[in-house]
């Protein structure tokens, strides 16, 4: 191979690493902006979520909400059974 086929190659080879290396800190970038902005977003869904169930509980005191997903519904359940 000749010295001017070889530079080009290495050329070539350097550009790719260059790209390569570009498009993985660009997903680390913005992996990282995601999941920041995720966490923000569901801390403050979980905090107004929080307040609003503490303002307007589900069941009656000393009984607890229970979801069947096969049947789709929910219904307050006692220790000692179903209210």
């Amino acid at each position: 191979m000749s010295t001017a086929g070889m530079a080009t190659r290495i050329e070539t080879l350097r550009e790719a690493r260059v790209l390569a290396g570009g498009i993985v800190i660009a997903f680390m970038l913005g992996g990282a902006a995601g999941y920041a902005l995720h966490a923000e977003a569901v801390a403050g869904a979980t905090q107004s979520a929080v307040s609003a169930v503490h303002a307007n509980p589900p069941c009656p005191p000393n009984s607890h909400p229970v979801v069947w997903y096969t049947a789709e519904t929910w219904g307050c359940v006692t220790y000692g059974g179903q209210s």
